[in-house]
């Protein structure tokens, strides 16, 4: 079972990469775009950033240095705290997170989701919250 598990995510991993790529982001990045583009117009520390993702903060400010490079996202003073910054998407950053993100649900759905009953839908989605909280005891179960 485990092994079986090992290997489907690889497998699926493998595929999300692959999709990503053509859309013109790497997983890493879509994984920062995705909660900038759902998040406040203003910005988020790269600190709560790292949170949202659960990434170490060396990661995310390399990462953001690439975007940034790219013009995937910008950087701002944050208002009231002349040492911190704030992270947002740019326009261009937006577009390509719009554009892979339908991609990408319509992998998920295909090689994950749509092979599952509405059954086993709701006992895997109860394993994942138990086995997250095991992790995590702050994550509700």
């Amino acid at each position: 079972m485990w092994r079986g598990q090992v290997d489907m995510w690889r497998r699926i991993d493998r595929e999300i990469d692959v999709q990503l790529a053509g859309a013109g982001l790497s997983r890493a990045e879509f994984e920062l775009l995705g909660p900038l583009s759902e998040g406040p117009e203003e910005g988020i520390r790269p600190k709560e950033l790292g949170g949202i993702v659960g990434w170490d903060t060396s990661r995310v400010a390399h990462l953001l240095r690439r975007m940034e490079k790219r013009g995937l996202i910008e950087r701002y003073d944050c208002d009231g705290d002349g040492r911190g910054t704030v992270v947002r998407v740019t326009v261009v950053g937006r577009q390509l997170m719009k554009d892979a993100a339908a991609g990408h649900l319509t992998l998920v759905r295909r090689l994950f989701v749509d092979q599952l009953t509405d059954h086993e839908v709701e006992v895997l989605t109860r394993i994942s919250r138990r086995i997250r909280h095991e992790i995590d005891p702050t994550k509700p179960r």
